[in-house]
């Protein structure tokens, strides 16, 4: 595939935080108000390198978003609002879409600065289940390969699967692929419950599935072990609705970067949190895997409170910045290469870059700090 630009592989700056910095005692963390220089956290060698042509190296993070209402380039699309343009833009394809679309074609084909395209294939309303109750209802149709998700396993769709891993390999430049995110959340039509029921054979249909899109990418030499340029992402939801996230780990040999969506919260309590199974970055640390913030966003107003004390999105309520604390944990956190924001309004509430002049400052410091400015 051939080598991308590294961007800047050191830091020249962090906001300090108030108070102490623990970590393994898993004692209270967060920021405080003043700057001041600090060097990140070690990454593990093992993750360093090149992942179908997008290189981690020893430090520093990609820093991208999903703007799909605002457009990112209009006059209040994310990259305009912060000064930058986003390492990472994801796209979202529903149920048997033509992937890649104009829109992720064009990003491939950015240069100065060069996209890394994200496609993201999550709550598509048709997507095969077996049980009705799921609130898209999806499609419950027998066939002779099945019924719900064992029909991707069992091989109908792999004309599509196959025409997207040629389609994405064509492109020439790395693609995250993050294929059915938050399993463990009941909104999703591959959540267990809707594939057989949860702990009673739905993880593993789950599971089945992944391993076969990934063997039609394989064939295809779409993916990293068969030199193509597809990272396969693994992304549970911070918080599961019933039983853990871990029951739908595909399994370290076919998932290439782990990582989670984290809205609401502070890192360190929704990813390093192993008491409320909140901890997917503890996972990715100790099986060696490249993590992603996938999503991510905070409401105004909304506090939170950890361990380390209370939280609101631009600290004007509480007096600690979700945004800041969060922009500060990631440097801290050397297994997090990737970090994305989700410029939009929810089910959950408003997560807008800029819904107060505060939090508009805030993201664009974050952005703009020098660890979050690799590019491919």
């Amino acid at each position: 595939m051939g080598g991308w630009a590294e961007g800047l592989s050191s830091r020249r700056e962090l906001l300090a935080r108030g108070g102490v910095l623990v970590a393994a005692a898993g004692l209270p963390r967060w920021i405080g108000t003043a700057e001041a220089a600090a060097a990140p956290a070690a990454r593990d060698p093992s993750i360093v390198g090149s992942y179908g042509g997008l290189v981690i190296p020893a430090s520093g993070a990609y820093f991208g978003a999903d703007d799909t209402t605002r457009g990112f380039t209009t006059a209040k699309g994310i990259e305009t609002q912060l000064h930058r343009r986003m390492a990472i833009r994801n796209r979202r394809y529903g149920w048997l879409a033509a992937c890649p679309s104009a829109a992720t074609r064009a990003d491939a084909a950015l240069t100065g600065p060069r996209v890394v395209p994200m496609v993201s294939f999550g709550q598509p309303a048709t997507f095969p289940v077996k049980t009705t109750g799921w609130k898209g209802k999806g499609d419950t149709t027998s066939t002779v390969f099945g019924t719900g998700i064992d029909r991707i396993t069992n091989g109908e769709f792999d004309g599509y699967w196959s025409g997207v891993a040629s389609a994405l390999l064509a492109l020439g430049v790395p693609v995250l692929l993050r294929l059915w995110q938050e399993p463990n959340g009941m909104h999703n039509p591959y959540y267990a419950a809707w594939q057989g029921g949860v702990g009673t054979g739905g993880e593993e249909a789950f599971i089945a599935a992944w391993h076969h899109v990934k063997s039609v990418f394989r064939a295809a030499g779409a993916t990293i072990d068969a030199g193509g340029n597809c990272i396969f992402i693994f992304c549970a939801q911070r918080r599961s609705t019933a039983s853990t996230w871990q029951v739908y780990w595909p399994g370290d040999d076919v998932v290439d970067f782990s990582g989670v969506d984290l809205y609401r919260d502070t890192f360190v309590d929704a990813a390093e949190n192993t008491r409320k199974n909140w901890d997917t970055y503890t996972w990715a640390v100790a099986h060696k895997k490249p993590y992603i913030v996938c999503e991510s966003g905070f409401v105004d107003k909304q506090k939170i409170t950890t361990a380390a004390g209370k939280f609101d999105k631009d600290g004007s309520v509480t007096g600690h910045s979700l945004i800041t604390d969060t922009r500060t944990t990631v440097i801290q956190s050397p297994q997090c290469v990737a970090y994305c924001a989700w410029n939009n309004i929810g089910p959950n509430g408003n997560n807008f870059v800029d819904t107060t002049a505060a939090s508009l400052k805030q993201y664009r410091d974050f952005a703009n700090d020098p660890y979050y400015a690799l590019t491919r």
